[in-house]
């Protein structure tokens, strides 16, 4: 029983720095690279060491992975980035106008707001889609907002989880050093994995069907 939970701890213990240095790295290097360019290729890179770790791969070199991992998606995560962020500022300009202003056609804000949970389906699966599938930047799109969309009940729950996470982060300072990009991007790569998983049985079941 003792060393149950002693092995418990210590497993424990070893996330929490695994995390904690991860975050520090994503950090570091997203400050490198003057935020504007740095942020998401430190976020690609965050979600490469990720999905090692959901795939069992615990004990990999974080450091070597992660700045390989950032060296190589340098300029395409930032190509991915701009997929997140211009239309979100659009999103963000049209509704301040039609708060502000009003709509001139009844059925925009219900129109753009559907279009927004697509854009949030896409921007919640676009790194794990990216660093799992070797496809192109169309196909990484499209990718995402299928399977978020196949997977409507583990997509909500992601939110859910995020949500919670942002709660408790915000409740001490500590929490954002060590442990919010990490912690976001672990628990977002785990179920994206489970869902790319549940979407790749599906494709050879049907495939067997077929045969």
């Amino acid at each position: 029983m003792v060393q149950m939970m002693t092995n418990g701890v210590y497993r424990f213990c070893e996330w929490v720095t695994r995390l904690a240095f991860l975050n520090i790295l994503w950090i570091a290097f997203s400050v490198a690279g003057l935020l504007i360019l740095g942020f998401f290729p430190a976020t690609a890179a965050l979600f490469s060491v990720t999905r090692r770790w959901t795939m069992g791969e615990h004990d990999i070199p974080v450091f070597q992975t992660f700045w390989t991992a950032y060296k190589k998606a340098f300029w395409r995560s930032n190509q991915l980035g701009l997929l997140i962020v211009v239309p979100a500022v659009m999103f963000a300009a049209n509704f301040m106008i039609i708060e502000q202003y009003g709509s001139p056609v009844p059925m925009m804000p219900y129109v753009l707001t559907s279009f927004f949970l697509l854009y949030g389906v896409v921007a919640l699966f676009l790194f794990p889609v990216y660093v799992h599938y070797n496809v192109t930047m169309k196909k990484t799109v499209k990718y995402a907002l299928v399977i978020g969309l196949l997977r409507p009940v583990q997509t909500v729950i992601m939110v859910a989880s995020l949500l919670g996470m942002a709660y408790i982060m915000m409740q001490h300072i500590t929490f954002v050093l060590f442990f919010s990009g990490s912690a976001f991007g672990f628990v977002l790569m785990w179920f994206a994995m489970n869902a790319f998983d549940a979407v790749a049985r599906k494709q050879e079941e049907a495939a067997l069907q077929q045969t």
